[in-house]
This record gives structure tokens, C-alpha cells and sequence, in this order.
């Protein structure tokens, strides 16, 4: 049997950015792709789901342990993600992201 991974990816995150301050979010969704179906099935810390490494960290980060975004999150919180459709596991994965990309340098130049 085979397994197949997916990740929605809309019409309005496919931006042409080029001359504009609105953000491609193309390679953001791959590399949620790349987590959920590679990295968090070999190394099981930084699965999006259960008692995780990943899932800790991304508890620690907003404050507490919340299933949906907290209004407003708890002082002290350095990472804060606030849609609405966006669950406790959601949040592990755009943590992680923000996490990675962040190291790489990729978000340099996206806040003053």
C-alpha cells in the first residue's frame, strides 16, 4: 500500500513578489511538506503530534499548552501564531518552519 502526503497550498499564497511586499508562501508550504512527511517520520522529536520534542518546544514558546490560539497569548511568549484555524499541531509545524528558516537566514529582512 502506498502512502501519500499532501499540503494545501491556495491560490493567494502563490504571489507574484517581485517589486511587492506581499510574501510567496510557495516555499513555506513545501517545507511544511518536507517536515510532516520527512523529518517527523525519522526523527520522532520533531513529529507534530503526540508528546514530542517539537511539541514541547512550541508549548514552552506561546506560553502554555493551548489546542487553538490564546487571545490574546501570554506575556513572556515569543512565538505567536493567531489563525484561527490553525491547531496545537499546526502551530508545532509553522514553529518549527520560523525555527529553521530563521536559522538560515531566510527571515532576515522580514521584521525591523
Amino acid at each position: 500500500m502506498n502512502t501519500y502526503w499532501v499540503q494545501d497550498l491556495y491560490a493567494t499564497e502563490t504571489i507574484e513578489t517581485q517589486g511587492s511586499d506581499q510574501f510567496d508562501a510557495t516555499l513555506e508550504e513545501v517545507l511544511h511538506l518536507i517536515q510532516t512527511s520527512g523529518y517527523a517520520h525519522v526523527h520522532s522529536d520533531l513529529s507534530p503530534s503526540g508528546n514530542s520534542g517539537l511539541l514541547v518546544a512550541v508549548d514552552a514558546a506561546r506560553g502554555g499548552r493551548f489546542e487553538d490560539p490564546p487571545t490574546p497569548y501570554p506575556a513572556g511568549s515569543w512565538f505567536t501564531y493567531e489563525d484561527e484555524t490553525c491547531d496545537r499541531e499546526c502551530n508545532a509545524v509553522e514553529y518549527f518552519y520560523w525555527g529553521l528558516t530563521s536559522l538560515l537566514g531566510a527571515q532576515a529582512d522580514r521584521c525591523d
